[in-house]
């Protein structure tokens, strides 16, 4: 399949259900809170909180990973992504829910970050960022099937429905997950990557790699601020059904998804990560800011599907970015590095986006995501004038990790 090895198609099957499971959770969730009590600014406080547990846990989990392998790791994340999705329904109130969103997020932060080390383990750095590419394939198929699945059965057979069967998904993923080979801390090693020395010293790339993390917060910022917004939004302003929510989502997120990945890939392989990431963020910012000003329906979906495609379009450039500076044996740690500049960036944005609201109405969000895409902006053109890893032949040994 599109060239990937045997574990590489495991763990394609292994993200496809956990997408899967995702969209059926992710884009209702909202939704679900209100229905047990929860006020906007509550929504987006059960989402801080989840997101900043798993935030936490990050870097420990990616230690661990390295030090005693990333299959235990991954069988993990599914079973809590299953306990929490099948236990989600058996409760009445809002705040009760919040030790089970921990649970589901902490649980899918660890099987994003992992993928990553165990992809990086199992490709070349020549092709990394198209490989990258391909296996987020996997994010669409989830984003396009599951929300409008997840919106149908709410509709017409009630929440229980909805979250049984994004557990049941997610268990289905130990069995592929006990077929994935572990790789030696030494092996797949790209051909001259290793100790191959480099032309920036250890203080440069360390500030190569705050930039970076400065990238991925302000995007994820940006995009925290808004994303349990939309389903609220367009349930009280356009009065949708969970359906109509559900398919918004299909086609905002998983056709927008499903349209960047692999073109993105090959375009940073072929003419440099950092030109692509500036390419794809660039018009971002303008269109959170346009959102409060439609009112159509199918328009909203065009720009929401606009965000994620630009945004989406990063990720296998700023996976295969951080890759190419990281060695076998320490890539667990260096996927938590970006995986926590992500994470902490949703988890700022969820309360900030209710806040603003809350306070100064309904518009404000949407202009606050604009300015912190901007920011994304520049932080990507100062990595640029910074010079690329992969153009400046950055070796191994200067990534600053233990």
């Amino acid at each position: 399949m599109l060239g990937l090895n045997r574990n590489l198609r495991l763990l394609f099957l292994v993200d496809t259900l956990v997408a899967l499971s995702m969209g059926i959770v992710s884009p209702i969730f909202p939704l679900f809170l209100q229905h047990l009590g929860a006020t906007v600014f509550e929504v987006t406080l059960v989402l801080f909180a989840a997101g900043l547990a798993s935030t936490l846990i990050t870097f420990p989990v990616g230690v661990f990973s390295d030090r005693h392998g990333k299959r235990g790791v991954m069988l993990a994340g599914l079973a809590l992504v299953s306990l929490s999705s099948l236990l989600y329904s058996r409760f009445s109130h809002w705040l009760s829910i919040i030790p089970l969103d921990v649970a589901f997020t902490s649980a899918l932060q660890v099987l994003f970050m992992t993928r990553l080390s165990v992809i990086a383990d199992n490709t070349e750095s020549g092709t990394r960022a198209t490989v990258y590419g391909t296996m987020n394939l996997v994010w669409p198929t989830g984003l396009i099937l599951g929300p409008a699945v997840g919106g149908f059965l709410v509709d017409h057979y009630g929440w229980e429905s909805s979250f049984y069967l994004a557990g049941l998904l997610a268990l289905a993923g130990v069995v592929p997950t006990l077929m994935i080979s572990e790789s030696k801390r030494t092996d797949l090693q790209p051909e001259g990557e290793e100790g191959r020395g480099g032309s920036l010293n250890g203080r440069a790339v360390s500030l190569l790699l705050a930039v970076f993390f400065l990238l991925n917060l302000f995007g994820c910022i940006g995009r925290g601020i808004i994303d349990p917004l939309v389903p609220i939004y367009l349930s009280g302003d356009f009065h949708v059904d969970k359906t109509a929510v559900g398919l918004f989502f299909s086609v905002g997120s998983g056709v927008g998804i499903l349209l960047s990945q692999v073109p993105i890939g090959r375009l940073a392989d072929r003419h440099g990560r950092v030109r692509v990431m500036i390419l794809s963020v660039a018009t971002i910012p303008l269109y959170p800011i346009l959102w409060p000003h439609v009112h159509s329906y199918a328009l909203l979906a065009a720009l929401y599907l606009l965000v994620n495609c630009l945004w989406s379009a990063t990720w296998p450039t700023t996976s295969a970015y951080l890759m190419d500076l990281s060695p076998t044996s320490r890539r667990g740690f260096a996927s938590s590095f970006r995986q926590s500049a992500v994470r902490l960036g949703f988890t700022l944005g969820y309360p900030l986006g209710g806040l603003l609201w809350e306070s100064l109405g309904k518009a404000a969000p949407f202009y606050a995501s604009g300015a912190f895409f901007a920011l994304a902006l520049a932080t990507a053109v100062t990595l640029s004038r910074m010079g690329p890893p992969a153009e400046q032949k950055t070796g191994e040994a200067d990534l600053p990790l233990p």
